[in-house]
């Protein structure tokens, strides 16, 4: 099921981010990525440290990403982030990286991730997640 927001987080590309071509390095596009799908998990109130606790983590467990243009150096831009359920266990982070000077998409994602209970190495859907994707 789709959840009808999408999360919006702004950042700007750092130097150490470069490589020699002076774009910014591809490993980095899932650091931002990965940056926003937590903070979009913060502002619908789940807690990764809580759920630890509890024997529960949430892990990827399939990452498609196209790189569209690069990022250079000091280019400002946005990682959007949709969240929507897939199937009984997993759900679906679809993201784009957009810079923000001329609103031109750099790169589009979609991450499939899961709950795992951490007593069983098992996928299982957490009470949080049941309320946020409605499954």
């Amino acid at each position: 099921m789709e959840i009808d927001n999408t999360f919006v987080y702004e950042n700007e590309v750092r130097d150490s981010e470069l490589d020699f071509q002076g774009i910014v390095n591809n490993a980095n596009y899932f650091v931002y990525m990965e940056h926003a799908r937590h903070k979009h998990l913060q502002s619908l109130g789940i807690d990764f440290v809580k759920m630890h606790e509890q024997g529960f983590d949430l892990v990827l467990v399939r990452t498609e990403i196209d790189f569209k243009a690069p990022l250079k150096s000091g280019d400002e831009f946005i990682v959007t982030s949709k969240l929507e359920g897939q199937g009984r266990i997993r759900f679906v982070f679809l993201q784009e990286v957009v810079r923000k000077s001329d609103k031109r998409i750099m790169a589009t994602a979609k991450n499939i991730g899961t709950c795992i209970l951490v007593a069983t190495g098992r996928p299982v859907v957490s009470k949080e997640l049941k309320s946020i994707l409605r499954v």
